[in-house]
């Protein structure tokens, strides 16, 4: 018998208090205790429903406070409650959708991806017609379809990867062999590579996407690969002293590698790093992020080009690998200055990849307009991203960038060159503008676009400036900026194209001929060694852990 039949004026008197008391206690702030103390009549009285109104108002109160800062378990579990105490409280089920999608959100971004779907699809069936819902379920189902791809999927990729663990345990390694694996070719790449010959290292590239350049002028033997299992199946048959493996933000091979091991593998991200948000909801390519995290963290080392990673680690809140170099994009001795005509008339460079032709057409005509009419001559030398455009849309931005060449006598737009050529032509100029560089990623959250920029390191920062050039760029490159200033000179594209602007370039650029004192520090050849030491560590320490 509850204590309300046993004696109903007393219970009836024991509510209005209490119920007073909980008004009381939820506006002094004690939620909580409001919410305890009503728990405690409701065990008590379970047939009295204001009672039961009181805790589920309650309960939700709760639930909206615990989701604005973001503890979406701690909302859940309240909403939960509502759910068994009150199925028909109005807007429940939207409110536990919503719950749902952002705690499934939140273990989309950590990886944990079958938790992920089960609250996710949770949200759906409580209300389908849920846009943020269903799109996570579609990045869910590629991430799974292609984090399948990094695994071996039949007899012949499964005997690869064992073939890649006997290798790796061979002790007999040519100490002065480097592998370098890159799906596409980069400048850095061949930098490194360069310095390592020089330095007495054999190089050998393993590569997949055709080059802007002809692969016999790069003065290394080259390997061309299918696709990542057989870059894999390629390493088997070597024993270098590392695997260098580059890796251009959409990776395969490289999370391959990391998996497979067929040797010492250093792990290096030469572009934007997506992993600085893991999962990367946003991205309808999220799984390019896990990738590189896992990549990063697993693998033996990992040589930095910049501070993304640091930044991805804090923001994160992981732990980095403890096997780490930074190793930013130095330069070639060849790119010292030479003396430039003392005269008036400025000469700019732009170099880049063109991934969004409509978009760089635009920036184009922005950016290059108010220089144009100042009698500023420039050259543009694009590199189309073949990665990301098919081959009409890379010949249709060349037409476009050369029609507007044509109607602007001081702007030349040319086709790409061999990086090395490139770096030999800019020392003619005066300025080098970084163009494919936009202040904001499309459909990245702003703390990304934000961490990105401070942290990432554009590579044509150092040819630029060892070339005698004053860069021009967005402000938005906070790290870029920051080591232009330190060793040169830097100007914000804003500030130029603002009134008084080019008057203060010329001025600039004046000053900028007399500088001819580039520091050591700036050059590879000077920290080649401080690399080669670590492939050296890293390979010492390989066998000692497969013995461990």
């Amino acid at each position: 018998m509850s204590l309300a039949e046993d004696n109903p004026p007393v219970m009836e008197r024991a509510l209005a208090l209490a119920l007073l008391e909980k008004i009381r206690m939820q506006q002094q702030g004690h939620v909580d205790t409001a919410e305890l103390f009503l728990r405690q009549i409701v065990e008590s009285c379970p047939d009295f429903p204001d009672v039961i109104d009181a805790l589920t108002n309650c309960l939700y109160q709760q639930a909206v406070a615990l989701f604005q800062t973001a503890r979406y378990a701690e909302a859940l579990s309240a909403l939960r409650d509502i759910q068994t105490l009150r199925p028909a409280f109005p807007e429940l089920n939207k409110s536990l959708a919503l719950v749902l999608y952002q705690h499934s959100l939140l273990f989309s971004n950590e990886g944990q991806m079958l938790k992920a779907e089960l609250l996710n699809e949770e949200a759906l069936s409580l209300q389908p017609d849920f846009p943020a819902a269903t799109q996570l379920r579609q990045h869910i189902a590629a991430h799974s379809r292609h984090i399948r791809r990094a695994e071996p999927q039949n007899p012949e990729e499964r005997e690869i990867m064992v073939l890649a663990q006997r290798a790796r345990m061979d002790r007999n390694r040519d100490t002065k062999q480097i592998i370098m694996v890159c799906e596409t070719f980069r400048a850095r790449a061949l930098k490194i590579a360069r310095a390592l010959k020089k330095a007495g290292k054999d190089v050998i590239f393993l590569y997949q996407n055709e080059p802007n350049f002809l692969i016999t002028d790069i003065g290394f033997h080259a390997v061309p690969y299918k696709d990542a299992w057989d870059a894999l199946r390629l390493a088997t048959t070597f024993r270098p002293a590392a695997f260098h493996v580059f890796s251009s933000a959409i990776d395969l091979t490289a999370i391959v590698f990391v998996r497979g091991k067929p040797g010492p593998v250093i792990f290096d991200y030469q572009d934007i790093f997506p992993g600085l948000v893991p999962g990367n909801a946003w991205n309808s390519r999220g799984y390019i992020g896990d990738w590189q995290t896992q990549a990063l963290n697993e693998s033996d080392g990992v040589c930095c080009q910049d501070l993304q990673y640091r930044a991805a680690a804090r923001i994160n809140k992981w732990e980095p690998n403890k096997n780490m170099i930074w190793f930013p994009h130095y330069v070639e001795e060849s790119l010292r200055p030479h003396p430039r005509p003392q005269d008036d008339a400025l000469r700019l460079i732009s170099t880049g990849y063109i991934q969004d032709p409509e978009g760089t057409l635009k920036k184009v005509e922005g950016i290059f307009r108010p220089l144009v009419e100042a009698g500023i001559n420039i050259d543009i030398f694009v590199t189309p991203d073949k990665r990301h455009l098919t081959q009409t849309q890379v010949e249709d931005a060349h037409r476009n960038l050369l029609d507007l060449s044509n109607t602007r006598t001081q702007v030349k737009v040319h086709t790409c060159v061999p990086p090395d050529i490139l770096q030999e032509r800019q020392r003619d100029y005066d300025c080098g503008l970084i163009l494919n560089v936009d202040p904001e990623i499309k459909g990245a959250p702003p703390y990304y676009t934000q961490h990105y920029f401070s942290a990432g390191l554009s590579g044509r920062v150092a040819d630029f400036l060892t070339s005698g050039l004053v860069v021009l760029g967005t402000p938005e490159l906070k790290m870029s900026r920051f080591i232009a200033r330190r060793y040169g000179y830097w100007l914000d594209t804003q500030d130029v194209l603002a009134p008084g602007g080019i008057e203060r370039l010329k001025e600039v650029v004046r000053r900028s001929k007399t500088v001819s004192s580039i520091p050591p520090s700036f050059f590879i050849d000077h920290h080649i060694h401080r690399l080669i030491r670590f492939y050296e560590r890293i390979g010492a320490a390989v066998p000692a852990a497969m013995s461990g």
